[in-house]
This record gives C-alpha cells, sequence and structure tokens, in this order.
C-alpha cells in the first residue's frame, strides 16, 4: 500500500493524513537531491536560468554575491537547497557583524601559547567530545567558527 500512488486532478499535498497513505512510508533521496542544476518555474513552467545577483545584508553595510535560479517570463527567483544552506551561512555572518543579535561575553584564557575560551553549555548540547571545528578569520579580531558534524 505505501508504494501505491495517491493523486488526483485536484490533490492538495498538504492536507494528505496518515490514514491516506495507509501505513509508514520511507522516502529516501539522492545525495545530490537538493543540489539542482535546473529548475522549472512553478508559476508558468518555464525553465529558468542560473544567474548571480548582489544582494544587501539586513542590517549591515554589507552586501554578498548568491547564486539563484530566475525565471525571465515571471521574475520569479528560487534558491535550491544548496543555495538556500549558503544563504543561511550569509545571514549568519551579517547577524554577527550587525551587533543586533543576542551574544555572550567570555573571558580569554591562555595555556602557553594559545589561548582559549569556554562556549556556554546553552549552546553545547548535541556536541560530542573530539569534535572538529572550522576556525575562518575575518580579522584580526573577528573570527567565524563552525563545529563540524
Amino acid at each position: 500500500m505505501a508504494n501505491k500512488t495517491i493523486q488526483t486532478d485536484e490533490m492538495n499535498f498538504e492536507d494528505i493524513k496518515e490514514k491516506d497513505i495507509g501505513e509508514k512510508v520511507k522516502f529516501t533521496f539522492s545525495k545530490d537531491a537538493f543540489k539542482d542544476k535546473e529548475l522549472s518555474c512553478w508559476a508558468c513552467g518555464n525553465r529558468m536560468k542560473r544567474v548571480k545577483t548582489l544582494i544587501e545584508l539586513p542590517d549591515t553595510d554589507l552586501k554578498a554575491t548568491i547564486e539563484m535560479f530566475r525565471c525571465d517570463s515571471c521574475n520569479v527567483e528560487y534558491l535550491n537547497g544548496e543555495q538556500a544552506k549558503k544563504y543561511d551561512k550569509v545571514l549568519m555572518i551579517a547577524k554577527a557583524f550587525s551587533k543586533n543579535g543576542f551574544m555572550f561575553e567570555r573571558s580569554l584564557n591562555s595555556d602557553g601559547d594559545n589561548y582559549l575560551f569556554r562556549f556556554p553549555a546553552q549552546l553545547t548540547k548535541g556536541w560530542k567530545k573530539h569534535q572538529k571545528v572550522d576556525i575562518n578569520p575575518l580579522s584580526a579580531t573577528d573570527f567565524f567558527v563552525s563545529v563540524k558534524e
């Protein structure tokens, strides 16, 4: 029953209920499922072009170039999954530069030639010992730290 296709001309996928499917359904996605190389416009169905565009970042004087898909007919723009992840990271960096987001102040300590600070426990839920981090220097005093999964 799970492999049965549920479709009608007036199907609204937001209204599907568990009883409509009948049993557990397992979805599998290829590793490149969200890295679309082509998109079709949802409004008109035309093939969209991959374009680079300059966007202003909120609450800063910064701008960033991002890739997106644009429909020449409708002027509609979409991001695929990979582009959306990159855009989210750009917005996080912009938020850090805006100084309007919430932040923690920590003491900087040293151990020989190394400097260290502790992350608040509220930020480390789900972290494991011996995980790696990427540290991207932005300036002499600003850094972007990303914890690897």
